[in-house]
């Protein structure tokens, strides 16, 4: 009987539909979300970095990325990280930003890629976010550049 029930709540937290392939847990969806430095000197930052998404239907909160993990966002490094939070819909534009914590806190963008289960977005960045170097903004607003739906299985 209990393995019954744990089915049951397990089954519930798992919603997958034809229509709508987002990974569902509770109220929030799954998005990996995959950052390229730049390799250009001094390109990494050991700051707090935060996303926000904007999609179809509003706009997520702030989210840390790397609150546990200090090793990211180093000089042409990648990184992945999965970020759970309400489904918006359709992204159409991403914001990063940064709070300047820790030494030599600027941070050079290339791209950042985000996968939702139905698709992966493009945000071609290519800026700094610093008061040293570009336009010295420690925030930056990306627009969608590229949708790819992921193939279908069965």
């Amino acid at each position: 009987m209990v393995t019954m029930r744990v089915f049951v709540v397990l089954l519930s937290l798992w919603v997958l539909t034809v229509a709508e392939r987002r990974l569902i847990i509770g109220d929030m969806t799954k998005f990996q979300v995959t950052i390229a430095t730049g390799s250009i000197s001094h390109a990494g930052t050991h700051s707090h970095v935060f996303l926000a998404m904007t999609g179809d239907g509003g706009v997520t909160n702030d989210v840390n990325l790397n609150a546990e993990n200090k090793h990211m966002f180093r000089q042409g490094q990648v990184d992945k990280v999965e970020v759970f939070a309400p489904s918006v819909g359709h992204l159409r534009s991403i914001r990063i930003r940064h709070d300047t914590h820790g030494d030599d806190p600027s941070w050079y963008i290339e791209t950042i890629t985000i996968e939702d289960g139905v698709g992966v977005y493009e945000f071609p960045c290519h800026c700094w976010l610093s008061t040293k170097h570009g336009s010295g903004s420690l925030s930056t607003t990306v627009k969608l550049y590229k949708y790819t739906p992921l193939p279908h299985n069965g």
